[in-house]
């Protein structure tokens, strides 16, 4: 069984549909980092149906997103991955999908650019991709604050420079990132 990790969640302003809390349950292969990439990812790309850990989206296609956000019919239109994924998995992502707007979230700048130039060749996969990647050395600060039983308070967004402000257990975090393509 992997890491399990619970968080008890705030905003600032308050986000309509918070939950109090949520656990994340690691499958084998997943780690804290992961884990908490899936809830920064929800909180960056928060919007009304976004969910986080849902079932298989789409019949036939054996992958399940960590973050999904789907249109009033059920329909995907929005696909987020974190940590560790394969440029062939997200190849038929994009051909299972139609083209939905695929993102990607990275521990690290050097993953990220990695993961885009390996992706950028495909002009299908790149139209539809856009891969982030945080500081490391911002990441690394986060991780050595994260324990089984979590306070996390949502800040925001900036635009410049590209971070996101949150507070875990009490301490202050603005986690800067960079994005492929610019």
């Amino acid at each position: 069984m992997g890491p399990r990790l619970r968080f008890r969640l705030e905003s600032v302003p308050r986000l309509p549909d918070l939950p109090p809390q949520v656990t994340l349950l690691g499958r084998d292969t997943e780690t804290p980092a992961h884990l908490v990439l899936k809830l920064l990812g929800w909180f960056m790309f928060h919007r009304p149906g976004l969910r986080l850990e849902p079932p298989r989206p789409i019949p036939g296609l054996r992958y399940r997103p960590d973050l999904l956000a789907c249109d009033a019919a059920g329909r995907p239109e929005l696909w987020v991955e974190c940590g560790d994924c394969r440029v062939a998995k997200l190849r038929r992502v994009v051909r299972a999908t139609g083209g939905i707007p695929l993102r990607v979230l990275k521990s690290s700048e050097r993953e990220a650019r990695l993961l885009w130039e390996e992706a950028a060749v495909d002009p299908p996969l790149a139209k539809s991709l856009r891969v982030i990647g945080f500081h490391g050395r911002d990441m690394a600060e986060l991780l050595a604050g994260i324990r089984p039983d979590n306070l996390f308070c949502w800040l925001g967004r900036r635009r410049e420079p590209p971070s996101i402000e949150f507070e875990l257990n009490g301490l202050w975090h603005q986690l800067g990132f960079r994005s492929w393509p610019d």
